[in-house]
């Protein structure tokens, strides 16, 4: 009786090798540090929100060029054509048929344009799965194959899901985001990437 039992525990033990094999596991810290050095990329997909008083969603074509970025927003709450491009120092929200509206950080751009500020400069490292370099982790959490699952910063709770191999690496095709603050309203966010690139030369 008991070498039946050892016998079955070891044929649990296979099968769950079985399950997840180890050629598919992906070890954290070389992730993490792939991910920290892809400086140049494009994100093409949908974006959502939704606060206590207001939702809305657009299709979103990002580009990264290390500290430059090129964000292209279309759709209801991009208000048909709306652009916010720029790098570490300055900002320029670029509207058709409106004056540019130039700021020092496209965050604070997106605050004119939403009413609620969009975190560029954590989404960057957030879009690929990692956590921003720019504020404390409070939490997180890998998933079986040793990638982001949950992550908390800030007042920032994110979940990421829909892993996909890129030619970029694996990098997530969903991105659930929930800010909860004391003295600011919450929001809500998805972003549902369809592609991820190469960026186009130039911009």
């Amino acid at each position: 009786m008991i070498n039946r039992a050892l016998l079955c525990l070891l044929l649990i033990a296979l099968t769950g090798c079985v399950a997840q094999p180890i050629s598919s596991t992906v070890q954290w810290r070389t992730h993490h540090a792939d991910m920290h050095a892809l400086q140049e990329w494009q994100l093409i997909g949908k974006m959502g929100y939704r606060t206590d008083h207001d939702n809305g969603s657009a299709w979103i074509n990002w580009q990264q060029h290390t500290t430059d970025f090129d964000v292209h927003l279309s759709g209801p709450f991009g208000a048909g054509t709306t652009r916010i491009y720029g790098g570490q120092r300055t900002a320029v929200l670029s509207q058709a048929g409106k004056d540019d509206v130039t700021s020092n950080s496209a965050a604070t751009l997106s605050q004119t344009l939403f009413g609620w500020t969009l975190p560029v400069q954590h989404l960057s490292y957030w879009v690929k799965g990692i956590p921003s370099a720019h504020l404390p982790v409070t939490r997180s959490r890998l998933d079986q194959h040793q990638l982001l699952e949950h992550l908390e910063q800030g007042h920032w709770q994110l979940t990421f899901s829909r892993y996909q191999h890129t030619e970029l690496g694996l990098l997530p095709g969903k991105i659930v985001a929930d800010y909860h603050s004391s003295t600011e309203q919450p929001l809500h966010i998805v972003l549902v990437i369809k592609a991820w690139n190469r960026p186009a030369e130039g911009r």
